[in-house]
């Protein structure tokens, strides 16, 4: 799933990390002045295929969006123990209904990771929202390890090459305002060379909001070659400078 941008929106400006409670479908987000919570119905469930294979347990890691009305605008699985908890996963996320995420009781948008964990006795054991990668789980007789489903960049036939480029313009009091700030945004290329979720990495001088938008909203418009390993679709990813220059743009380097 990806949805556009729209005019008005700050998605993901913060890098954040949750403590959250599950009770019964709803799952409450609240930490570092950030309220979210997210009604799971229909929940995912464990997929009982797995079992002839001798697999019990197993987890995704999900990476998704929830724009500033409550919407989950975008999403991917970036992790999983099997491709089948992936399938379970994506089949009731679009399903989902999110509170408006709010920061210091202000509406804004935001990426996150949620960890899914999974067990053929209990369903969906347990849920944490968290950044951590390469975690390992363990559920009854077995060790799960998840896969990365984002493709290292040196594993990759060939680096990424934009193939449309979009740069962003801002007002000239703004650039001159905030002359040589730069804005870098860390982004994942789909199979497809579509980007999804830019989200500010990391900001050098004083950054004017407006700036940022322009930048996100632009971001969101870039098209990739479609990165593969060895022959296959793949996903990765990457990051990209925005630096607010004389010229009254905000250029990409």
């Amino acid at each position: 799933m990806k949805k556009l941008y729209s005019a008005s929106t700050i998605a993901a400006m913060l890098a954040i990390s949750f403590s959250a409670v599950l009770q019964a479908d709803v799952f409450k987000i609240a930490n570092q002045s950030i309220e979210l919570e997210i009604d799971m119905k229909p929940m995912p469930i464990f997929p009982y295929s797995l079992e002839s294979a001798g697999i019990y347990s197993g987890s995704v890691l999900l990476v998704f969006e929830v724009d500033h009305y409550g919407e989950i605008r975008d999403y991917l699985v970036t992790e999983s123990s099997h491709k089948a908890f992936v399938r379970s996963v994506e089949s009731v996320v679009e399903k989902w209904d999110c509170s408006v995420p709010k920061m210091n009781g202000e509406p804004v948008s935001i990426v996150a990771s949620l960890e899914i964990k999974f067990s053929r006795d209990g369903g969906i054991v347990s849920m944490n929202v968290a950044g951590a990668a390469n975690m390992r789980t363990s559920f009854g007789k077995l060790l799960e390890r998840r896969k990365s489903l984002i493709s290292p960049i040196d594993k990759l036939d060939n680096y990424p090459q934009p193939i449309t480029r979009v740069d962003p313009l801002v007002s000239r009091e703004i650039i001159d305002n905030n002359k040589g700030s730069k804005g870098i945004f860390k982004f994942y290329v789909d199979s497809e060379g579509n980007v999804r979720m830019p989200t500010l990495l990391r900001s050098e001088g004083d950054l004017n909001v407006d700036m940022l938008l322009a930048a996100q909203e632009a971001l969101q418009q870039w098209k990739f070659t479609p990165p593969t390993v060895k022959g296959k679709p793949a996903m990765v990813e990457l990051a990209q400078p925005f630096v607010f220059k004389d010229s009254g743009a905000l250029t990409s380097n």
